[in-house]
């Protein structure tokens, strides 16, 4: 099994606050993005190649079901953040300005600034959800003792 089959674009946008028509190919650009820079780098050695072979074999346990869903909500989270951000630089670019869902009234900086700020939160805390988890459930599994690298939770 691959990060793309467990992770797919369907459940994304099942999940997500993007708009359900917005194309596929956008949401598995940025996955793929999300994958290489924000997901794993996050773990040591073969921590998550173990896990995708659990879920290959079909050897999955409930902690790794748990999981998997954990980590499809900080995926989801990167993937609208960096959508969000793509999106503002793209309009600032074309000098186009944005409008809300009524075409009605015109979304300033501020606002885009507080959604960006929102999805950040968001982001950061289903990671350190995850990373908990993680830590809780699979100290000493797989080769290391903590699954991340680069976090410690207090």
């Amino acid at each position: 099994m691959t990060f793309e089959e467990l992770f797919t674009v369907a459940e994304i946008k099942d999940i997500s606050i993007m708009q359900k028509n917005i194309n596929d190919d956008v949401i598995a650009t940025l996955l793929r993005n999300v994958k290489e820079i924000e997901f794993l780098p996050l773990f040591k050695n073969n921590f998550f190649e173990d896990f995708l072979q659990r879920w290959s074999d079909g050897t999955q346990t409930t902690h790794d079901i748990q999981l998997k869903h954990y980590m499809l909500l900080f995926i989801t989270k990167c993937i609208e953040y960096r959508a969000v951000t793509t999106l503002t630089y793209q309009i600032r670019a074309s000098g186009i300005v944005s409008m809300n869902a009524e075409n009605a009234v015109r979304v300033s900086d501020t606002e885009r600034k507080t959604l960006l700020d929102q999805l950040n939160s968001d982001k950061e805390f289903h990671k350190h959800t995850m990373i908990k988890f993680i830590n809780n459930y699979y100290q000493g599994f797989a080769t290391t003792s903590r699954a991340f690298k680069n976090f410690d939770i207090l």
